[in-house]
């Protein structure tokens, strides 16, 4: 009988460990940076003030990788009177000109003029969101591994794969072991039914080898026995 040696199984758990470790960290600081940006914003919308303004044109700018498009001008007018224009932050490759004389409501800081944001729907969450989505893509790489090795675990073992009935494996024996020492009897208890009903009617010459058989397979399991002792000490 070959027994597998541990080491294999030691750096697979240790490889899976790491793996997982780096994802958990990966979704930490994803919702980290989610709950964080989260209350910039609402220290911001505190401060701001709430404006209508009107899309007055459409401005070309190059953005950095050298492409061109065409973002609005928002201009309103500021709670001390001040005239404010502030770019769209919905820049098409051409301008838009249907859009042209329609509103949008800016959330503007006059003490702080490069401050600002248009209003939508998540206003106050968008940081919060990608950071929740980040969070829930990387944890999938840790939490469904997780759950089939829970799975592989409280799932009972295939009767197949079970030990005889008497047959008590070595104490810390993993569970690959037991499994090849189940496998293992259960051969052995096979064969043996076999060569017993081949052998039930031979002759008198066969019965020295018959006993030699026996006395190899009682070694052979003697150092099976041996072996598993080692393995849980």
């Amino acid at each position: 009988m070959r027994i597998r040696s541990t080491s294999s199984g030691i750096g697979t758990k240790l490889g899976l460990t790491l793996w997982s470790l780096f994802w958990v960290a990966l979704s930490g600081i994803c919702l980290f940076l989610g709950v964080k940006d989260y209350f910039k914003e609402r220290a911001f919308l505190a401060q701001a003030g709430l404006y209508t303004g009107t899309i007055t044109r459409y401005e070309l700018y190059v953005r950095h990788d050298g492409k061109s498009e065409y973002c609005p001008r928002i201009e309103f007018t500021d709670n001390t009177g001040e005239p404010v224009a502030v770019q769209g932050s919905d820049c098409p490759n051409q301008p838009d000109k249907s859009k042209i004389g329609t509103t949008e409501q800016i959330y503007y800081d006059p003490q702080n003029p490069d401050s600002y944001e248009e209003k939508s729907p998540t206003t106050g969450y968008d940081g919060l969101i990608f950071g929740t989505i980040g969070a829930v893509f990387f944890g999938l790489f840790w939490f469904i591994p997780l759950v089939v090795a829970l799975v592989r675990v409280l799932r009972p073992a295939p009767a197949s794969a079970r030990p005889p009935s008497g047959y008590t494996p070595a104490y810390g024996a993993d569970s690959r072991l037991a499994e090849d020492a189940a496998r293992y009897h259960a051969n052995q208890q096979a064969a043996a039914h076999a060569h017993k009903k081949a052998h039930a009617d031979a002759p008198p010459d066969d019965e020295a080898r018959l006993a030699q058989l026996k006395q190899q397979e009682a070694e052979l399991q003697r150092k099976i026995d041996e072996r598993h002792r080692q393995q849980g000490q």
